[in-house]
Parts: structure tokens; sequence; C-alpha cells
């Protein structure tokens, strides 16, 4: 763990690094608050601040200032060392925005357990922003497939139509199923459908434009909003997708029951709705007609692609 020595008496910085580094810490050494910033703008700032005299206690109190409004980067824990009967110093550089603080002249074994405590309280920090970074995608992923999910795929739908809407530009919407997928996990077993999902969310995001959106609608449907297309180049882009998807087949010899060598190769197949808008259409009236045009193409066997032209958007008054 990187420590960070402010501290502009030469004697003290030369005995706190000796400490420092017979317990493992990596010591970088800076005597004025310029060269302390300085380093918090290198790649890899440090963890820890031990912040020692810097000429004058309201250089102290800037600094500790200066480190929690810089940018971005993970948090900083800042330990004080101030000589004994300064408690107003104290308090205003705890205020400032230093974790703890160490009068001196100190003792090594409370400056390292001091500097342990600060180490867990870290390492506790880190779990808490890891939970919360998982807990953030969690609520906008599909747990399957890695995809968006209805609710993030849908806030991505009502984004494109207000910017549509304000460039007057169309929008095209796909509806991609998995053909029988109830019979694949009656047959096979539901890993088998798992691995049939899977594969066909890896192969739409593959080949998805890098500025369409693509998600998991439910079951075995995902919705792909492909922008600036109107019905003709929503067909085009379809009918790309269709091709890809084409004739994929899905080992489920790991996951199907009872299948083995050439039958463990499952042949996948899909259909396809393709809807237009424009951004004076609704988000509920185009995904009502995009479910039409995929209950269309189901209807007719499947594996293939249908198009439904939406109602035309209400007159403004």
């Amino acid at each position: 763990m990187k420590v960070l020595v402010a501290e502009s008496n030469a004697e003290s910085r030369q005995s706190l690094q000796e400490a420092l580094d017979g317990w493992g810490y990596q010591v970088a050494l800076v005597e004025d608050p310029a060269e302390a910033m300085g380093t918090f703008r290198k790649e890899s700032p440090p963890a820890i601040v031990i912040l020692g005299t810097l000429g004058s206690h309201a250089t102290a109190k800037q600094l500790c200032r200066e480190v929690r409004e810089f940018g971005e980067k993970p948090y900083v824990y800042v330990l004080l060392l101030a000589p004994k009967g300064e408690s107003e110093h104290i308090l205003e550089t705890l205020e400032a925005g230093a974790d703890d603080y160490l009068t001196t002249p100190y003792d090594q074994l409370e400056l390292k357990a001091r500097l342990r405590a600060g180490k867990r309280i870290l390492d506790l920090r880190e779990e808490l922003r890891r939970a919360q970074a998982t807990i953030g995608y969690q609520a906008y992923h599909d747990p399957l497939t890695g995809l968006w999910n209805r609710g993030a795929i849908m806030d991505a739908l009502q984004r494109e139509l207000a910017r549509v809407r304000r460039e007057k530009a169309p929008v095209g919407l796909l509806m991609v199923s998995i053909d029988g997928l109830k019979e694949i996990n009656d047959q096979y077993g539901h890993m088998a459908g798992d691995a049939a999902i899977r594969a066909t969310a890896r192969e739409l995001r593959a080949s998805l434009r890098p500025y369409d959106a693509l998600g998991r609608y439910g079951g075995e449907a995902f919705v792909m909003i492909v922008t600036g297309c109107d019905s003709r180049s929503a067909l085009k882009q379809a009918e790309r997708f269709y091709g890809l998807l084409k004739g994929k087949a899905v080992d489920i010899s790991q996951w199907g029951k009872f299948v083995s060598g050439k039958d463990a190769a499952l042949p996948i197949h899909h259909s396809i709705g393709v809807v237009s808008g424009t951004g004076e259409h609704d988000s509920e009236t185009l995904l009502r007609t995009l479910e039409s045009a995929l209950r269309k193409a189901r209807s007719e066997g499947g594996n293939r692609i249908e198009t439904v032209t939406p109602p035309p958007p209400p007159k403004k008054k």
C-alpha cells in the first residue's frame, strides 16, 4: 500500500520513512503542499497520507480540502501528526477532511496501529464500492445474458424517442425471439434452453452497431433499437441479423438430457418482428406493434421476419 509522507522537517521525514519501510509500505516523501498535490495527479496516487508539519496550520487544512475535492479518485485516508496542546488545530484539520490524528512525539507502535486501522477502513470502503457497483450492474442488466434488462432497454427507448423527436428522425425496433424455447426446455431441460438464450444474445451483441441498443425483453425475446432506421432500413437490419442467426446450432451435450454426439448440436431458429416509428409515437404503441409483428411471424410458422406498420401518431391540437 502506498503512503505519502507530507512533512517539511527532514529529521521527521527520515524517521517516518525508516518505520514505514520496515512495515512493508511503499513510501513517497514530499516537503511542500504543491508537491503533495502533484502526487494525486499521477496514475496511481497514495492510499494513505501522513500529514505532518507543512509550514502553517492553514496549509495543512488546505491540503486536506484539496485531497477531498480532487476528482473521482479512490478514497484517501489522511492521518494528521500534531504536537500536543494544539487541540484547535487538530479539530479544524479533522473538519477540513483528515480522518484521524496522532500527537507528537508519537509512539511507533501507536503509529503502526493507526495505519492498520486506516488500511482496514480503506479495505471496507473498497468492499462497499464493489458491492454498490454489483448492485448497480444488477439493477440494469439481465443476469443470464449480461445484456440490458427490460427496464433498462425501455429507458433507452424513451431516450431514443426524445432524441429522434428533436431531430425529426425515424427509429427502428426489432424483436428477436427463439422459436420453440418451451419445447427445448421440456425435451432437453432448462439448462439447454438457457444455453440457447445465451448463444442468441452473444450473436446479437457481437453484430450490433456501436450506436444501437440491445436488451432482453423477457423469456426468449430480445429488443433491439436500431437508430435512424426507417421501415426499409429496419427491415434490412432484421435481414442481416436473421442471416447471422440462421443455421446456428447450440452444443447442449453438457446440459441436454440424454443427448450426445451429433444429437447434442441443437439447431436454433428465430422469428423477428420489425417496426419503425418516429419521435411522435409513444413507446407503448411501438412496443405493442412490435409484439404484433412477432406474433405474426410465429403464426406463419416461425423462422421468419414480419413487419407491421404502427398506427399514425395522434395529431397535435
